[in-house]
């Protein structure tokens, strides 16, 4: 009798084998982004306006009712990372660095950070690493915001607002009761405002202009962005509930 297809039969051997667990390989362990947080609080005196230099990213400024300033910011690499990366990341996000000092009669918040040429990263951008501001000032203040790259949100103010943005949106949410001189310009992308004013396109259609001037205007609103959009929104107050009982 002859036998096809049969595959030939290995005996190792008997017994029981003892297993010794390895370490993981290096490419088993999770990738993770390399994060930093940090917080900050400045003394702010009456009269001393913010000044916001060089940011960066994702900048969200809020109104509060404290006295000084706090500053909260995430740094983060752009993907995630295995440990040796996460290691050189985390080497690489030390040397972004926030700094806070008074100029004058401004308190200005200056960030640093290694950047690359714009030629030789046409598309990954100017930095290796994601940032995140989140600033909460007191509402009243007079802001002046220079940023580079990025979301501009600001939300609540009622003092004087000058905010620039090369590459990004400015967005502002303010008080619908207020009264603002506005003069708004982009050289691409659209400005909308629910506060009335004068627009007018620029540049064979690409830019915009929006501007509102009035002797009663106490507040005033200077926004530029290069590539983006200016978006000024009203925020309406709820009313508040009637007393109970009636």
């Amino acid at each position: 009798m002859r036998f096809k297809n049969i595959a030939p039969i290995v005996v190792v051997g008997l017994g029981i084998i003892g297993v010794t667990r390895l370490p993981a390989a290096v490419d088993d362990v999770p990738k993770q982004k390399a994060i930093v947080n940090n917080t900050e609080h400045f003394d702010l005196p009456p009269g001393v306006a913010l000044r916001l230099n060089n940011s960066i990213g994702q900048l969200t400024v809020e109104a509060w009712d404290e006295p000084g300033v706090e500053v909260a910011t995430v740094k983060s690499s752009k993907v995630e990372l295995d440990p040796k990366e996460r290691e050189r990341a985390m080497q690489e996000l030390g040397r972004v660095k926030i700094t806070g000092a008074r100029h004058g009669d401004e308190l200005v918040i200056q960030s640093d950070y290694p950047k690359h040429r714009k030629v030789a990263r046409p598309f990954l951008g100017l930095t290796n690493f994601d940032l995140e501001y989140v600033v909460k000032v007191p509402r009243s203040t007079r802001l002046i915001v220079d940023h580079d790259i990025g979301q501009v949100f600001i939300d609540g103010m009622r003092g004087d607002i000058s905010a620039t943005n090369h590459l990004g949106d400015v967005e502002l949410h303010l008080s619908a009761d207020a009264q603002y001189d506005i003069d708004a310009k982009v050289k691409i992308g659209a400005v909308n405002s629910d506060f009335p004013g004068h627009e007018q396109h620029r540049f064979l259609g690409l830019g915009h202009q929006f501007v509102h001037s009035g002797s009663i205007a106490p507040r005033k609103l200077y926004l530029r962005v290069g590539v983006g959009d200016v978006v000024v929104l009203k925020i309406h107050q709820p009313a508040a509930p009637a007393p109970a009982g009636r």
